[in-house]
């Protein structure tokens, strides 16, 4: 705006005084500098790691070849510094919009991640409630395989609430690629893992086992081996792929 551009040349104005005098009450009245002296006024004005000493030093060094002697007007080193100074200003400003942004964007992340576990509810492990639990029953130990007869698997929870598989017949392979699936709830804690086969008078258990649930906090995919036990003994195991 019109109201900035005039401060801005208050202020530039103000600068080239004061370079002015500065250069008069070292240099005397000519009118030229000598490069070497020149160097040595920087030096002892603007740290050597100063981005603007750096600067300044390229920008008279390309004016002092120019001219015969390696001499520069004074009216020439009072346009290079303050231009030089004035670049420096700007590249600063830039980088502080960049970090407010960066904050900004941050803050506003911190905020969501905030929202989001209020909204959420999370069960004593630490997992989801109201999303659902995949057991995906991908094969047996070769202790189990032994048995030829159709078998089923089911999902039994602390609260009561159960999924059961399709019944599979072991091959060969050992393999099921049975999928369960069981809601999760803010009051779940222990899944047991039963294991059946069919017989004339109806499903016999084989063994159990527990599924551990801490493990699932992350929301990804885990293989988990289930060791089945019949009272104290264990019968095999049972591997599967949670998520």
């Amino acid at each position: 705006s019109g109201g900035n551009s005039e401060v801005e040349n208050k202020r530039y104005k103000k600068k080239e005084e004061v370079l002015k005098q500065i250069l008069a009450n070292t240099f005397g009245r000519s009118d030229w500098i000598d490069t070497p002296a020149l160097k040595e006024f920087l030096e002892k004005r603007i740290p050597p790691t100063s981005t603007l000493n750096s600067g300044l030093f390229d920008g008279l060094f390309r004016e002092t070849q120019k001219n015969e002697g390696g001499q520069l007007s004074k009216k020439r080193f009072v346009q290079l510094y303050l231009e030089q100074e004035k670049q420096i200003e700007e590249e600063i400003d830039q980088r502080a919009n960049l970090i407010y942004d960066h904050q900004k964007m941050r803050s506003a992340t911190r905020a969501k991640l905030d929202q989001a576990k209020e909204v959420e509810r999370l069960n004593k492990e630490g997992i989801m409630a109201d999303s659902v639990l995949s057991v995906t029953l991908d094969h047996v130990s070769e202790e189990l395989s032994k048995s030829r007869d159709t078998c089923s698997c089911e999902l039994v929870s602390n609260l009561g609430t159960s999924g059961v598989s399709n019944p599979f017949a072991l091959d060969q392979e050992r393999t099921i690629n049975e999928e369960i699936q069981l809601p999760i709830s803010s009051q779940l804690e222990v899944i047991a893992l039963k294991f059946y086969t069919a017989q004339k008078e109806g499903l016999s258990l084989i063994g159990e086992g527990k599924i551990t649930l801490e493990r699932l906090k992350d929301q990804k995919k885990h293989e988990e081996c289930v060791d089945l036990m019949q009272e104290d003994k264990r019968i095999g195991d049972v591997f599967t792929v949670l998520q």
